[in-house]
């Protein structure tokens, strides 16, 4: 996959879509460099003194039916998401 960045505000937003940059089996060849429109990203808030909170979102609304079936709507992705800001929040808290 190669992500491309759709939306960056310093400090307060970045979201990205991934685009299929190479395909392992055959029949995925023709996706190759084709969006999905799935959209990742982060959301910055300031929270205190020197701290930000962080919420990671994903937006499936505009692609195909079968993907946001597939996906279930992102609530696929729920378990990584977390596991994601816990990353975060844990190297955050170490540096």
């Amino acid at each position: 996959m190669a992500n491309h960045v759709v939306e960056f505000e310093p400090d307060r937003r970045i979201a990205w879509e991934p685009v299929l940059a190479s395909a392992s089996r055959p029949e995925d060849v023709e996706e190759i460099g084709n969006s999905t429109h799935q959209v990742w990203g982060y959301r910055l808030a300031p929270s205190g003194p020197g701290a930000t909170e962080v919420t990671e979102f994903f937006d499936c609304s505009r692609s195909p039916e079968w993907l946001r079936e597939a996906v279930r709507g992102g609530e696929r992705w729920r378990e990584a998401m977390v596991a994601s800001l816990d990353n975060l929040a844990r190297l955050s808290a170490a540096g």
